[in-house]
């Protein structure tokens, strides 16, 4: 299940450097994942919940690299 979730996030990352967020959609993102609309809606209640754990996606990323 965590694998679905990191491949949402780099697709998040991928569709939000692409579309910017105004114009970010749950649909392009699942356009830059393997995973369908069905499955980021599975863990995500919508763009707003997906947008706030991606944020601490990156965070504990960087965190990381520091």
């Amino acid at each position: 299940m965590e694998d679905s979730k990191n491949e949402i996030m780099n697709a998040t990352y991928k569709a939000l450097s692409r579309h910017g967020y105004a114009d970010l959609t749950i649909e392009k993102i699942a356009e830059e994942s393997e995973k369908g609309k069905s499955l980021i809606y599975y863990h995500f209640d919508d763009k707003e919940d997906l947008i706030l754990e991606f944020l601490e996606f990156m965070k504990s990323n960087l965190r990381q690299l520091l």
